[in-house]
């Protein structure tokens, strides 16, 4: 935990400090949906709804929150001029580390990939970008915007991915039972000091549907919703490029 809070309290409480001392106009505050509450495809998460379990016993989730209460602080008690935006997954190029594109690299050319019930909410990168400058002239001081755009299951997304490069796998969806049952063992083996892919909390993280509304965001920073299969296609090709996955 005390390297969340590092980086995501301490290093947000540095960049309001300098926003104070060089007299910033407006800062821009890029958090995750992981702070707000989910909801399912009929009734998805708004921007009012707050943090739901797992993600309020996520380390990650939870030191996001703090980072957003500080900026929030800063707006009410000192009168920083501040928008806090929340993106859902980022599909896109240029996904270097990866980060989200993990997703689309797990058994690329297996023939078979394993799946929950769950499901996210994918938003083109590139879409993110615009928001964010955006923001800069249209967002009203001290909101919070959420960044979304396709709510798909696992395997809604993964039918996406094999519609694109044409490798029909067979996709096996695994019980939930069965995944948190995993996860339970690896924080069992964790507190013995040893890595594990998959803790208990991650475990149920994928079990659920994180689906979201840009309602919001579409309406005060014309944010534009654009194809999630187009920004799939420009993920794969960039990691084609960059000899992530075989061309």
């Amino acid at each position: 935990m005390s390297n969340y809070l590092k980086v995501n309290v301490d290093g947000t409480q540095n960049i309001i400090d300098a926003s104070f001392n060089n007299r910033i106009k407006r800062l821009i505050y890029i958090s995750s949906t992981n702070s707000i509450g989910y909801g399912s495809k009929e009734n998805p998460g708004t921007e009012e709804k707050p943090a739901m379990k797992p993600y309020t016993e996520s380390y990650y989730a939870v030191s996001k929150y703090m980072a957003e209460q500080k900026v929030m602080n800063a707006v009410d008690e000192s009168g920083l001029n501040a928008v806090i935006l929340n993106p859902s997954f980022m599909i896109g190029p240029y996904d270097s580390k990866p980060s989200s594109g993990k997703l689309l690299l797990i058994g690329y050319r297996d023939k078979f990939v394993f799946l929950t019930r769950g499901g996210r909410n994918f938003v083109p990168v590139e879409d993110v970008a615009i928001a964010a400058c955006k923001a800069l002239t249209k967002g009203r001081k001290g909101e919070k915007y959420l960044l979304t755009n396709s709510n798909l299951s696992y395997k809604e997304f993964y039918d996406i991915v094999d519609d694109i490069t044409g490798f029909k796998r067979i996709k096996i969806i695994m019980p939930s039972w069965m995944i948190k049952g995993t996860g339970l063992l690896g924080s069992v083996a964790s507190y013995s000091g040893k890595q594990v892919l998959l803790n208990y909390n991650n475990a149920r993280i994928l079990t659920v549907k994180n689906f979201y509304s840009a309602e919001k965001s579409v309406k005060e920073l014309d944010f534009p919703q654009s194809d999630i299969k187009t920004a799939i296609r420009k993920a794969l090709n960039w990691f084609k490029e960059n000899n992530y996955i075989s061309k």
